[in-house]
């Protein structure tokens, strides 16, 4: 069977670490690939041109490349919509942010069902950061009861989490005491 080279993955990792020379050279490359490649996932396309639009600071083009993407997809809808959020917020609106975190817990596509955890793939890298930006941004748009809402679920979801996450689920716990304090 004919397979291709994970090259979204590869400009992924090198997007990540800045090198964005190699990252545009996996960009071409994917664009240089037979339709087949992309049958499956159109996505892909759009959500590498997304990731490099993010690593070079250039969120409002990145939310309409994740878009674009989300568009497209039809197996792994729930992939693109934290990086969405991130774009959304990074560009300045929160209110798209809000929205497009948000969308992570709504969406039903293909894979749910397929496991004892939702989305075994997304859930363990984005539902904790989806939960924390929401709680931050509820909490900036004056949303209390919302803001709780996800805080309260990022320290049920990381309560016993590395000592390493701690630090994140201590800031969650301040964050409900201060709201409790307003309210």
């Amino acid at each position: 069977a004919l397979t291709a080279p994970p090259l979204h993955r590869l400009l992924t990792a090198y997007a990540a670490v800045g090198v964005m020379d190699s990252a545009r050279t996996m960009l071409r490359r994917l664009r240089e690939q037979p339709e087949w490649v992309h049958g499956n996932a159109p996505g892909k396309l759009p959500a590498a041109e997304a990731t490099i639009a993010m690593a070079e600071g250039d969120y409002e083009t990145a939310a309409r490349s994740w878009r674009t993407a989300l568009d497209a997809e039809s197996l792994c809808t729930v992939c693109f919509r934290v990086q969405l959020g991130m774009s959304e917020e990074l560009s300045g609106d929160r209110d798209a942010a809000i929205a497009a975190y948000e969308s992570f817990f709504d969406v039903r596509d293909a894979w749910r069902g397929l496991s004892p955890t939702p989305y075994p793939d997304a859930d363990p890298f984005f539902r904790a950061v989806a939960l924390e930006r929401l709680g931050s941004l509820h909490e900036e748009a004056g949303n209390r009861a919302e803001s709780a809402r996800y805080y309260r679920e990022l320290v049920n979801l990381w309560e016993n989490a590395d000592p390493a996450l701690q630090p994140r689920v201590d800031a969650a716990r301040r964050a409900l005491q201060r709201l409790a304090a307003e309210g």
